[in-house]
């Protein structure tokens, strides 16, 4: 007999599904180091910018010292004008009246020259230093700056500076290795996590229409819903030993940080011992100079009474005059030996 083909067809030709598709983790522990690992990270980045902020206000504080070192030379070589103008004024009265001779009044005259000369050379500085300060606060360098404060008033706990104790745990730089080193060190426990299993949970929750016309929009044709659950455990068996091999890189990455760390902090050591022992001498010669300075004066008063009476030389007065501002620089220029001393130490000890 003669057969004939049927064609059957199964299915609907219009299907329409909408799934919500929801997956949680139950367990996984590298997920939960990497958490971690990441919150170390941000911690790095923050104290990356602490390390920029120490170096920035040590050299803003240097910058301050040398400011008031060379406004405070200016103001005494300025004084020491004043009186040098005074007493010029009275030995050409002297002079006119036949005290003195001509010798005395030009010997004081070259005096004055020089003074106006180193004035000019401290203005000079003055401006320098000012527009280095600037620089480093970030100041727009054609605006003026008013810096307040005397040098004395920065001579204050020195003797904290001279008992201080090496304890670098404040420093930016070894806080920022021992960030790195903690930082490796949850790297490395998030790839031994990576051993453990994982579990994860899943749900779908979903509904299909299936319809032989493209009628979806017939609420009178029922839906069909769709609902289930389940979790996955992945369990890792084999890797080669890559992750070993990773592992045991980071490890000698630590121990390089933590070499590096040590060799610097040995460094420190060194030059805090050699801070302190700076700190000590200029804090000595401070004291000598401060007796100095009301001694030079003392005799530099003297002898011009000597001088204006008859019974001193100009020479006399001339020595007792660049003894005085000797002594005066020498004593402005300790106190500032003294104070960067100090920052010295505190830049060693993380002290801002």
């Amino acid at each position: 007999g003669q057969t004939e083909d049927l064609v059957t067809t199964f299915g609907t030709p219009n299907n329409v599904s909408a799934n919500i598709n929801l997956s949680q983790i139950i367990f996984n522990g590298s997920f939960l180091i990497g958490v971690k690992g990441a919150q170390e990270y941000v911690e790095l980045s923050k104290k990356e910018l602490a390390l920029n902020d120490e170096q920035i206000i040590d050299q803003v504080i240097r910058a301050f010292y040398a400011v008031l070192v060379t406004r405070e030379n200016l103001e005494i070589i300025t004084q020491n004008k004043t009186n040098l103008e005074k007493l010029i004024f009275e030995t050409e009265q002297y002079y006119k009246n036949g005290f003195v001779e001509q010798l005395d009044v030009d010997r004081l005259k070259l005096s004055l020259t020089n003074l106006n000369t180193t004035i000019k050379g401290i203005e000079l500085q003055v401006k320098l230093t000012e527009t280095l300060l600037k620089y480093q606060m970030g100041m727009p360098l054609d605006e003026p700056i008013i810096v307040i404060g005397k040098l004395d008033d920065f001579l204050t706990n020195i003797t904290i500076g001279i008992d201080s104790i090496a304890d670098f745990s404040n420093r930016g730089d070894v806080n920022l290795m021992n960030a790195r080193v903690n930082l490796q060190k949850t790297n490395i426990k998030r790839l031994k996590y990576e051993y453990l299993p994982s579990l994860v949970g899943f749900a779908t929750i979903g509904s299909q229409a299936l319809r032989q016309k493209f009628d979806f929009f017939n609420f009178n044709e029922p839906w069909l819903n769709q609902r289930f659950f389940g979790v996955q455990l992945n369990v890792p068996i084999w890797d080669s030993y890559s992750r070993k091999r990773t592992i045991q890189g980071v490890e000698v990455g630590i121990k390089q940080i933590e070499m590096t760390r040590d060799i610097m902090i040995d460094g420190y050591e060194i030059q805090f011992e050699n801070a302190k022992t700076e700190l000590i001498t200029a804090f000595d010669a401070y004291t000598s100079y401060q007796s100095n300075i009301q001694l030079a004066e003392k005799i530099y008063k003297t002898t011009q009474v000597k001088y204006k009476e008859g019974i001193g030389s100009s020479l006399e007065l001339k020595s007792a005059e660049s003894e005085l501002y000797t002594t005066q620089s020498n004593y402005i220029n300790a106190i500032y030996r003294v104070l960067i001393a100090k920052q010295e130490i505190n830049k060693l000890l993380g002290i801002l």
